[in-house]
């Protein structure tokens, strides 16, 4: 007789799994541990779960592994193919070692950490486990394909991808379904003039059976160099670009336009339905908002404006004498030189430094008048207000916009002094009622809290905070806001950071930097801009019709922004500017008012237009109804006795939940 057949092993009831020992388990190491089989119908083979937890024999050993409990995974699964896959929970031991591969990745190829929030990252590294799980530890060098080759195979998908999205959006062009966002900028290393072009189109969602609206990039090609872009070349370029793509210029009629207020790109599209972009509307609004041109600060007291209106008659009188043949003499022997361009600044600064010259023209050239204007002329005052304007436009920049800079040689030329004169008194105590002068002061905020976010990104110290701190780029539409609001979040700990920095004698100069943020008017201001941020996200949405939204956002802005008796002055002042220039930028046009006629929540307006605007509306929307009821084909009515006697009932509409585009608007 032979040997004693070995004991048959030992299975644990709970997992299923056959432990391993000696050299069949170090043989069996980098194998996958036996599944448990899934009773199931007939017990078929295949049928099986995976345990949830990993067992890591090489800390432990192999010895304990009857005395493991099998935990079944949550059921999640991905599809890859045409097979649902159970996706397992991850061991820690595997979480620390994809941080860490994860970090060194976005440290040494210079990538944001924001890569790994996207679907393509992601999609790649469960590929990535998918492949490893099947085919063992394959090198990443043999499995990755060339960048060349890379390219051709995205130049394959689009071509693929394309081939069944153009014929839907020339669908949705015919069927007067499409909008098309155009918008013209220039790459930033070659200085390039690129135009990009987004469709938008409804299509059905096959999983949730409801329309939602689709965008797709049409295009996004380079400007022909040399071309002007004028209206004229504009407009071919575009024709252009939708006729390769399979829609005339015919079936462009039938798509509406969305662009900002380029002249150029407005004009080259005036012969079809253009929108204006409200998001774009809110960004010039705060742009407004936020600057102080020198002509804000122009304004003059009664008897300064009397003295510069004096001033200008005899600069009036001296430009008519250059004309005349003795008159041209005369000037060139007092060796009067006029000023380039004639302003008001420029007129009294020349009339100021010339004043003995002038009387001599005038007399010289016996004008009738020049004794009534010279008389007007005082030498004190007129000096005064020369020195008073000369500091004025230094301060707020003769060419461009007031910064925040600005602000402190503003504020004390309007303080009065001792020493000054009643005229000198008037043109201070002027300069300090006008409000223009709060843009300076919030300007003067946003620079210090972009000196802060500056240097602390710049020194490191940024990851030391809770929340980091974000920098406004004027390009970025609310990063403005966003870096008020992440100053004010950590506020606190910047308190302490520098408190902590100085008492080690580090940072002596850099808590001045702090003191400068006015803490107070820093949350005014986070709450002046919310609802204008709130307002430019809801206009952007993706996945929904926004065409009622604009007319919405109108009337709750301009209703957030009234004034407010607990409100200080600045905020007031800031305010009053917001409605003055909602009232002068943002355009809303008819299809606005019929979009928000047709949205069941807003029919009655809510008082957002007047009762003649009201009665405009309605008689467009009956005009668009009795015209779709002359193209549509008989149909019998609905409710009626057909001719076999049944009636025809209209099904009732499916429920919808109640959406409040006003939802999240202050007032």
């Amino acid at each position: 007789m032979g040997p004693d057949p070995p004991p048959p092993p030992v299975v644990h009831p709970a997992s299923g799994l056959v432990p391993v020992t000696g050299t069949a388990a170090a043989a069996a190491a980098p194998a996958r541990l036996a599944p448990r089989v899934r009773p199931g119908p007939g017990d078929r083979p295949g049928e099986h779960e995976h345990c949830a937890l990993s067992f890591c024999f090489y800390e432990i050993g192999t010895n304990s592994l009857i005395r493991h409990e099998c935990t079944v995974a949550v059921a999640s699964t991905s599809n890859i193919g045409s097979s649902e896959i159970t996706l397992l929970k991850a061991h820690h031991r595997a979480k620390k070692d994809a941080l860490e591969a994860t970090a060194e990745f976005c440290a040494v190829d210079l990538r944001p950490v924001s890569i790994v929030e996207g679907e393509g990252f992601r999609a790649l590294a469960q590929l990535l486990i998918f492949i490893g799980d099947k085919y063992g530890k394959v090198d990443i060098n043999d499995l990755l394909s060339d960048p060349r080759t890379i390219r051709k195979k995205i130049q394959e998908i689009a071509e693929s991808e394309w081939a069944e999205v153009y014929p839907r959006i020339q669908a949705a062009a015919a069927a007067e379904e499409l909008a098309a966002t155009l918008d013209l900028w220039s790459e930033d290393s070659s200085k390039e003039s690129v135009m990009t072009c987004n469709v938008a189109m409804p299509e059905l969602n096959t999983q949730t059976n409801e329309w939602e609206v689709k965008t797709y990039n049409f295009f996004t090609v380079p400007f022909p160099k040399g071309q002007p872009k004028n209206a004229e070349n504009l407009r071919a370029f575009i024709t252009k670009m939708f006729a390769e793509r399979g829609i005339n210029e015919e079936q462009m009629a039938n798509v509406c336009f969305v662009t900002d207020g380029e002249a150029a790109l407005k004009n080259a599209l005036n012969k079809w339905w253009r929108e204006y972009c409200s998001a774009h509307a809110y960004n010039i609004v705060y742009q407004h908002v936020m600057t102080a041109a020198p002509k804000d600060f122009q304004g003059l007291p009664p008897q300064a404006e009397i003295l510069a209106a004096s001033v200008e008659n005899i600069v009036s009188e001296l430009r008519k004498l250059r004309n005349r043949k003795l008159g041209a003499k005369i000037i060139k022997e007092e060796k009067l030189v006029f000023p380039k361009t004639f302003t008001r600044f420029s007129c009294v600064t020349f009339a100021s430094d010339n004043f003995l010259k002038i009387r001599a023209v005038l007399q010289k050239a016996v004008c009738t008048e020049a004794d009534e204007l010279l008389r007007a002329l005082h030498m004190g005052n007129l000096h005064a207000l020369k020195e008073y304007m000369q500091n004025l436009e230094q301060a707020v920049g003769r060419v461009g916009h007031a910064s925040g800079s600005a602000y402190p040689a503003v504020l004390k030329l309007s303080e009065v002094q001792e020493g000054d004169t009643d005229f000198v008194k008037e043109l201070r105590t002027h300069l300090a009622s006008n409000k223009n002068i709060f843009v300076p002061k919030v300007l003067q905020l946003k620079e210090a809290c972009s000196s802060i976010v500056t240097w602390m990104k710049s020194t490191g110290h940024n990851s030391e905070l809770t929340t980091t701190l974000k920098q406004q780029m004027e390009v970025r539409w609310n990063s403005f806001l966003r870096m008020l609001e992440s100053i004010q979040t950590v506020y606190t700990e910047l308190q302490a950071f520098f408190q902590r920095a100085n008492e080690g004698k580090k940072l002596e100069d850099r808590n001045t930097r702090l003191e400068k943020i006015d803490k107070e008017l820093l949350d005014q201001l986070v709450e002046l801009f919310t609802p204008l941020k709130i307002a430019s996200e809801q206009v952007q949405a993706k996945n929904a019709t926004t065409a009622h939204l604009p007319l919405v956002a109108y009337y709750g802005l301009l209703c957030s922004y009234e004034d407010s008796p607990n409100c200080p002055d600045i905020i007031n002042f800031m305010r009053s500017r917001m409605r003055s220039e909602l009232k002068h930028v943002v355009k809303i046009s008819k299809a606005n008012k019929v979009a928000a006629f047709l949205d069941p929540s807003f029919r009655s307006f809510r008082r957002m237009v007047s009762e003649a605007e009201k009665t405009e509306v309605h008689g467009w929307v009956q005009n668009l109804l009795d015209g779709m009821e002359a193209e549509a084909p008989n149909q019998p009515d609905l409710d009626e006795p057909g001719a076999d006697g049944a009636v025809t009932s209209a099904p009732s509409p499916p429920k919808k939940a109640k959406f409040d585009p006003l939802r999240g608007l202050p007032g």
